[in-house]
């Protein structure tokens, strides 16, 4: 009775034991060889826009930089106006279904503001799996002001509640690649005035890394183990 007891005991004490984090996707964009290829996106419903996403060296750190040009100098009307970059991330190691065990973080500062538009500057972020277009959930609009410098973004994606166009229901163990889209300002954007002079906005993001809680082994697999190290005992 006595053996069983102290199964009993190893296995809740087992099962209390924190396990550490697993790092399913990491990058701080200082090692080429590891880096995305980044793709922009911007989108308008009349005024002249374009957009760049590189890697760039700000004093000797290498970031993300998004720049979007916005001229609506030649509208005859307002124009709604938004950009951003989505890029695909090779995930490993994520052996969890549920979201409330994955966490996102990143670093993202609105560095330039042209004219004063968009500071603060309103983005959000979605993560989705899948690949391509994919299907996830995003963050809703936050707002980063210049002054702000950098600031440090961390969410469960069990936090991201906004629906993205092609779906919500994540495959969070799929072998595929995962996608990140940042952008804003959030649909349908900002608007622009006619006659408004050509503007450049900016901003920067760095260190994204995603860690998921690992699942810890249960206490049936851990009593059966006491049990056959008893059963060796009596044998």
């Amino acid at each position: 009775m006595k053996r069983v007891v102290f199964v009993v005991l190893m296995c809740m004490c087992l099962s209390m034991i924190s396990f550490a984090d697993v790092t399913v996707y990491e990058n701080d964009y200082e090692d080429p060889c590891q880096n995305d290829a980044l793709v922009g996106w911007n989108w308008t419903n009349g005024a002249m826009t374009s957009h760049t996403v590189v890697f760039a060296d700000y004093s000797g750190n290498t970031v993300v930089e998004h720049t979007g040009v916005v001229d609506n100098s030649l509208g005859s009307s307002a124009s709604n106006v938004r950009f951003g970059s989505k890029w695909d991330i090779v995930v490993s190691g994520n052996t969890s279904a549920d979201a409330n065990d994955y966490i996102i973080e990143f670093d993202i500062q609105n560095f330039q503001a042209g004219e004063d538009w968009w500071d603060p500057m309103p983005l959000e972020f979605f993560v989705l799996t899948g690949g391509g277009n994919g299907i996830g959930r995003g963050s809703g609009v936050s707002n980063y002001y210049i002054d702000d410098g950098w600031v440090h973004v961390e969410k469960s994606l069990a936090e991201l509640t906004v629906g993205w166009w092609n779906g919500t229901a994540w495959d969070l163990t799929s072998t595929t690649p995962w996608s990140i889209e940042v952008g804003g300002p959030g649909w349908p954007g900002t608007s622009v005035p006619a006659g408004t002079d050509a503007w450049s906005q900016i901003w920067l993001m760095d260190n994204l890394e995603i860690t998921m809680i690992p699942e810890p082994a249960t206490i049936a697999l851990l009593g059966l183990g006491g049990l056959a190290l008893l059963r060796r005992k009596r044998a």
